[in-house]
């Protein structure tokens, strides 16, 4: 079964949402849905009230509730990307005292450093895969990671004692990994999704889905530009300098633009898959890859 008829299945039965108490099979699906699918603007279960979602997913129905519900996602991102830009900006530690205070938080001054495990995990790297379609898995998990933990700073505040307490479980779950080998983007994502309770970050994880089908929407110079952002709002970068060599660009009149540049599936899917190697869309004969977890 291909991704866009495991979709459809999905919103008949409410999405993401109704699987709250199936943990195991929420992950799996959330961890397939982001590594596995292009662009979804036609339909997207992560979202919490699916009936509009469903309704343009059915095929021979109107799309223009559908259409409504990605472009909120696309606000949705901009707000988020504005958001921690800010956050970065407003906690550049531009005195001594604040300078200390940022090397206090050691898992928030040290765990995103280059060099570090989680560091190399969140670089974008050549993986040395053939198949178009998993290093398309990779790109993806990387992204969905960066998203996801830069929504940790912004609920949680950034030198705040919750960001520090989480990132400090995030370590020592990734120290107590039997796996020995390195850590990759895709078992991070998976690591992120499974290793803490689930009732405590369902929505969080919703929203980082919905986030990931923006920026799969966007053209490819853009997502490594917002790649870049993301992995310095987490560095906490020291100088304005460093912060406005990664967000002069940004835009978010031209950004809204370009990701809803086409409502239908086809020029975006077309764009999404030229851009990392693929010659189909997902959901039109998907060729599902094997690239999982070794916990999958």
């Amino acid at each position: 079964m291909h991704w866009g008829a495991l979709k459809r299945l999905l919103l008949e039965r409410g999405g993401f949402p109704a699987l709250r108490h199936n943990t195991p099979m929420h992950t799996k699906l959330v961890w397939s849905f982001i590594a596995l699918s292009g662009p979804t603007p036609d339909g997207n279960p992560a979202y919490e009230d699916s009936y509009t979602e469903l309704a343009a997913a059915t095929p021979g129905s109107p799309a223009k509730g559908s259409k409504s519900a990605f472009r909120s996602s696309c606000e949705e991102f901009v707000q988020f990307f504005d958001n921690r830009r800010r956050q970065a900006l407003t906690n550049l530690p531009s005195t001594p005292a604040q300078q200390r205070e940022f090397r206090s938080h050691r898992f928030q001054n040290t765990i995103f450093q280059e060099g570090t495990e989680l560091s190399r995990a969140l670089e974008s790297r050549d993986t040395g895969f053939l198949s178009a379609d998993k290093r398309r898995s990779v790109d993806n998990c990387r992204m969905a990671c960066l998203i996801y933990l830069n929504l940790i700073m912004a609920e949680y505040g950034v030198l705040s004692p919750a960001t520090e307490n989480y990132l400090r479980s995030l370590q020592r779950i990734l120290d107590q990994d039997d796996d020995d080998s390195s850590l990759t983007a895709e078992h991070l994502l998976w690591t992120l999704l499974a290793a803490f309770p689930p009732e405590e970050h369902y929505k969080r994880i919703w929203k980082m889905c919905r986030l990931v089908a923006v920026v799969k929407c966007a053209r490819a110079h853009t997502w490594v530009a917002v790649e870049n952002a993301l992995r310095t709002f987490l560095r906490a970068p020291e100088s304005v300098a460093g912060l406005e060599a990664v967000t002069s660009g940004w835009n978010r009149e031209d950004f809204l633009t370009e990701v809803q540049r086409q409502e239908g599936t086809d020029e975006v899917a077309a764009l999404f898959h030229t851009r990392h190697g693929a010659d189909v869309p997902c959901s039109e004969g998907c060729q599902i890859c094997a690239l999982k977890p070794a916990t999958f």
